[in-house]
């Protein structure tokens, strides 16, 4: 059994592959209390054999499996670790790799492939060294991502000149309306009122319009006050008629869209209204 598991190793140890693993925590071998049994030694030749099969098929997870039972039923069989080894460094399993070179060097201190295995495990804890320092890098946070993203600021506000309204208001043209209706109202009382006077002195068919004198006295006294009222009335609506037409002419000029300006011409002397529309 010993010598066949020596020639596998020799065997083993031809192929390579590349490695690509991630570091593992080693694996702990027990310690070897007892010889093995006739039944132990022929358990453990059936299961390298089937891990034997397994290996060549690229299967190591399998592989070791098999070589880890073997070795459990015959713990005297040292070259079995070797053999471990080298499929565990197949499996990305190096630490365990390193675990099973050093029980073997543990137990066969005097191994003719000593130096051998000292530089294999040189390699394989070198390699370990980078792949931890490579996980605790990829482990740690990138400064750039892990920094929290700054919300862009926002773009200060724009206040917006004030514009004077385009739309006249409509409220002019109804004062100017009413100051017109009004001063038609005045218009029409006055001529009324001076009808009246002028019917008194007048005779209609043979018939004076006022009965008497003393009629037509009292139609002159009230004449002065209806020419108040009525002087009131064509007053009021000249005046909104006209402050209508000024505060027309004012926005009009405060917009820029009319000017008033001084103008002479022959046979003329006054004031120009322009305004554009």
């Amino acid at each position: 059994m010993r010598r066949f598991v020596s020639s596998w190793w020799v065997a083993v140890t031809l192929v390579s592959s590349p490695a690509v693993a991630f570091a593992q925590e080693g694996k702990t071998f027990p310690e070897c209390t007892h010889a093995p049994s006739e039944r132990d030694i022929s358990a453990a030749k059936g299961a390298f054999e089937a891990g034997q099969v397994s290996f060549h098929e690229a299967d190591y997870a399998r592989a070791i499996l098999y070589w880890e039972d073997a070795f459990r039923r015959d713990c005297t069989a040292l070259a079995l670790l070797l053999n471990l080894a080298r499929a565990y460094e197949l499996a990305e399993q190096k630490a365990h790799a390193v675990s099973a070179l050093e029980t073997y060097l543990a137990r066969r201190p005097n191994a003719a492939d000593r130096d051998q295995i000292l530089r294999r495990l040189e390699v394989l804890r070198r390699q370990l060294d980078e792949e931890r320092e490579a996980a605790r890098r990829e482990a740690e946070p990138d400064p750039a991502q892990s920094a929290p993203s700054r919300a862009p600021e926002p773009l200060p506000a724009v206040e917006e000149a004030p514009t004077a309204s385009t739309q006249a208001p409509v409220w002019p043209l109804f004062v100017a309306g009413g100051g017109l209706a009004t001063s038609v109202v005045g218009v029409v009382l006055w001529a009324v009122n001076q009808s009246t006077i002028n019917d008194c002195s007048k005779e209609s068919a043979g018939v004076y319009v006022c009965r008497d004198a003393a009629d037509k006295q009292a139609a002159e006294d009230a004449l002065p006050r209806r020419n108040v009222g009525i002087g009131l009335t064509l007053g009021g609506g000249a005046v909104a008629i006209g402050g209508a037409v000024t505060y027309f002419f004012l926005r009009q000029q405060a917009q820029g869209t009319a000017t008033l300006q001084p103008s002479v011409g022959p046979g003329f002397a006054g004031f120009s209204y322009s305004g554009t529309f």
